[in-house]
């Protein structure tokens, strides 16, 4: 099936365990596609901010990174598991149509 999730609305931890979950169990076929979300009604319905989503959507996509990559999350917080099928996490899609987007794919 394909489908984006809007990553804002969900925590970044939950999201990265449970795709990391997915991605082990299909042995490593999981891309998954997130974005930013561009309607503010999700936001309402979820609820959560609209404004910062972009911060947000940045710190997560940093986030899952260290998750995925067995790196402790904080000082406080060890690795979080299950390790995903493949060193790095499942394969990313994200996009966008104006230069910061573009960056963040880039990067």
């Amino acid at each position: 099936m394909t489908t984006v999730l809007i990553a804002p609305l969900r925590g970044a931890g939950v999201l990265a365990k449970q795709a990391a979950t997915i991605d082990a169990l299909s042995g490593g076929r999981l891309t998954l596609g997130i974005g930013v979300g561009g309607r503010e009604d999700d936001f309402h319905a979820a609820p959560a901010s609209f404004h910062d989503r972009a911060r947000r959507f940045e710190e997560q996509l940093e986030l899952m990174k260290r998750f995925w990559s067995g790196q402790p999350v904080s000082g406080e917080v060890g690795s979080v598991g299950p390790p995903p099928a493949h060193a790095g996490g499942p394969e990313l899609l994200i996009g966008g149509y104006s230069p910061t987007p573009i960056r963040r794919v880039g990067r």
